[in-house]
């Protein structure tokens, strides 16, 4: 039986991935059923959108979103990197510093706190 090793706390730096949940630095990407989207409400949830570009970001609560469209990829000063796209619900959890680099124009509908 495997050894399942802990979500490392972001501001710890570790560098641990996860090939099958896809988490990284507490981040968590899914691919979500049309059923668990449903029961998340994510049709009453905020939008958002950005055309391509690169920017610099902080996540001062957990927030929840659902990618209708578009690619990015995100990366910490250390070099470890994430890719997120449509068709994706990603998590990212309060404290985490990161580098978004819009590759594609994302469309997304999200929610802050808990889901």
């Amino acid at each position: 039986m495997g050894r399942v090793n802990p979500v490392p706390n972001f501001k710890d730096h570790s560098k641990i991935r996860r090939d099958a949940s896809k988490i990284w630095y507490g981040v968590k990407v899914e691919k979500p059923t049309k059923e668990q989207l449903d029961k998340l409400g994510v049709d009453k949830w905020g939008k958002w959108e950005c055309d391509v570009k690169k920017f610099d970001w902080y996540y001062d609560d957990n927030e929840t979103f659902y990618v209708l469209e578009g690619k990015v990829k995100v990366s910490t000063d250390d070099g470890e990197q994430v890719e997120f796209g449509k068709g994706d619900l990603v998590t990212f959890p309060q404290g985490v510093k990161c580098t978004w680099d819009v590759k594609e124009k994302i469309s997304k509908v999200y929610k802050f706190g808990g889901v």
